[in-house]
């Protein structure tokens, strides 16, 4: 009875940790959509100026917003030193090794929520690349 009783408190102790740590993990994410949002908000007005030096204040702003979105991407990732070590988010074994992110002992519905992960990043990634090509372009409309 005591040890039903153990594990009842346990469990109650740590559930709200667990939805904490699981709420903590979607924030990154979030805050990267917002830098997004950001970033294409301060490209459109680049855009839409005439002014010179608005122009270049506003192209300014935004190669500093991309410069953070990078930095926020590679916090989240682990960092740039784990990533070209092969530590990231897949861990040292790779995708499949042990400890990688399919690794043993990880449930269905954590491997399920790490390809999650995997999907929204690729999708941002591919949105930076997309805000580098607008500055690139931005820039080469204003040198004509």
């Amino acid at each position: 009875m005591k040890k039903v009783i153990t594990v009842i408190a346990v469990m109650a102790l740590i559930n709200p940790i667990v939805h904490a740590a699981e709420h903590k993990s979607q924030m990154p994410m979030m805050d990267m959509q917002n830098q997004m949002q950001n970033m294409d908000k301060t490209m459109q007005k680049a855009r839409k100026t005439s002014n010179p030096k608005e122009h270049q204040k506003l192209m300014n702003e935004h190669m500093s917003e991309m410069q953070d979105m990078m930095k926020m991407m590679h916090d989240t990732m682990g960092g740039r030193d784990n990533m070209m070590m092969g530590r990231g988010m897949m861990g040292q074994g790779g995708m499949m090794g042990q400890g990688g992110m399919m690794g043993k002992g990880m449930s269905d519905e954590m491997k399920m929520q790490r390809m999650e992960n995997m999907e929204q990043r690729m999708g941002m990634m591919q949105m930076m690349m997309d805000q580098m090509m607008m500055h690139q372009q931005e820039e080469g409309r204003m040198m004509k």
